[in-house]
């Protein structure tokens, strides 16, 4: 072999070399990126604090950071947004069952005062359709309430029979 031979093989031996240097270093840098990745999304969905700690630096690593602690600001805004639309529900639900329970509970008093005077056939025949109507009222309103109440979390079903549970799950 002559040295020209020899020269391009050293060559190329330190290009392999160099090659899988690089790769080496690169899989370690993604290797330490995927687990960065992975730590903020824990700790971002446990609730825990978090810092980025490449912010200002122009680095992948960097760019991600700000970008998941622009989307987590976002998150942390949503749920403070949905957490006080149901205060306002609860208060309207409240207001509501307030609202409903008083005219109803005053139609009712109107109708027994009404059933202690003498009215003629057809009007006691009208007064039991307005009982049947207004009880159908009532049973609607209390349950949209109680329903309402639910949705909200206002009210909460616990089971005390788990066959029972898992029986109405499926």
């Amino acid at each position: 072999m002559d040295w020209l031979t020899i020269a391009i093989i050293g060559i190329l031996f330190v290009i392999l070399l160099i090659v899988l240097c690089e790769k080496h270093q690169m899989q370690k840098e993604t290797e330490l990126f995927a687990n960065q990745v992975e730590e903020v999304f824990d700790a971002i969905l446990s609730e825990r604090k978090w810092k980025v700690e490449e912010e200002l630096e122009d680095s992948l690593w960097g760019r991600t950071g700000t970008q998941l602690a622009k989307a987590e600001a976002v998150f942390l805004r949503k749920e403070e947004e949905s957490l006080h639309e149901k205060e306002i529900v609860k208060g309207l639900i409240s207001d509501m069952s307030h609202q409903t329970r008083t005219p109803i509970a005053n139609m009712k008093l109107y109708m027994e005062l009404l059933e202690e005077e003498t009215l003629s056939e057809n009007g006691s025949f009208f007064l039991t359709k307005m009982k049947e109507q207004m009880e159908k009222i009532d049973f609607l309103m209390q349950n949209m309430v109680k329903m309402s109440r639910l949705e909200t979390g206002i009210l909460q079903c616990f089971c005390r029979c788990p066959s029972l549970c898992l029986f109405l799950l499926i």
